[in-house]
């Protein structure tokens, strides 16, 4: 099984995609290309490791597209520093380095694929899908039948039993804290399309869209089909449990300063008097 390293080449194509807002951002107005090809530098790492993520299992090919919505989101992070000409003409450049690398880190593992790389490309993903349909034959048991089964499947994969919350009712704390985080997030990640806020929100929404989406159609219910769903579900979890906290330390501290000995020097231990 191949879930490991596609699972850590699309959390560092997370991170490089990241990186590459984050240095976009901190470009100077009219900054040279030596400035801009920083975070080109790192989009091309983006590409690379979507490419090896896809190499690694088919599925991950569809960080790609998170890739290029990278490249598309790019000219926000130089808006009003760089002319609307030179921001197309970066967004252009990016999304081509990171096809293309994306494109050599996917063919040059597999010397199958040389040959002809379009056609043999579509062979593998022709191949998966008979597979798939064996499967369903050979395991019917593993077969969801219907949109129903599908989303009672995904339902107990995703917030129940392989949930950060693995007890009984915990699938309320999946939902909640889930709900919260991923709210949280697209509030951020709208605020940084507005011109604020952190590109990390709008990086990360991007990938968990693209990755963990194919997974939600499978025919099959085979627990590592669920990985990327279950592993940016807790990350929404995580989120959403850190603004709960945040909230409450900001809801209790004017609480705390009121209670009695929590004036200034009033905790303060007084030396008791010599004898």
């Amino acid at each position: 099984m191949s879930e490991a390293p596609l699972l850590a080449c699309i959390m560092l194509a997370t991170r490089s995609g990241y990186a590459a807002l984050e240095l976009a951002r901190q470009a100077p107005s009219g900054a040279s290309r030596t400035r801009l090809g920083r975070p080109l530098l790192w989009l091309v790492l983006t590409g690379l490791l979507c490419g090896a993520a896809g190499a690694a299992k088919l599925n991950g090919l569809a960080s790609v597209p998170a890739g290029l919505g990278l490249c598309a989101l790019a000219p926000l992070a130089v808006r009003g520093r760089l002319p609307a000409i030179q921001r197309a003409g970066f967004a252009l450049a990016a999304a081509v380095l990171l096809a293309a690398a994306a494109a050599i880190a996917f063919v040059a593992p597999n010397p199958y694929l040389y040959p002809d790389i379009p056609a043999r490309t579509m062979q593998l993903y022709n191949f998966r899908i008979k597979e798939m349909g064996r499967q369903q034959v050979t395991f019917p048991q593993r077969r969801i039948e219907s949109s129903a089964g599908r989303a009672k499947v995904l339902f107990k994969r995703i917030l129940g039993d392989d949930s950060a919350f693995r007890w009984t009712g915990g699938f309320v704390f999946s939902l909640t804290f889930g709900g919260l985080g991923l709210a949280r997030l697209v509030r951020e990640a709208w605020a940084w399309v507005r011109g604020g806020g952190p590109a990390a929100s709008a990086v990360l929404l991007l990938f968990a869209i693209a990755t963990a989406t194919p997974a939600l159609t499978t025919p099959l219910d085979w627990k590592r089909y669920s990985l990327l769903p279950i592993v940016f579900t807790t990350v929404f979890s995580a989120v959403g449990m850190a603004l709960v906290a945040q909230r409450f330390a900001t809801w209790l501290a004017p609480r705390r300063a009121k209670q009695p000995g929590r004036a200034k020097g009033g905790n303060r231990l007084r030396p008791r008097a010599s004898s």
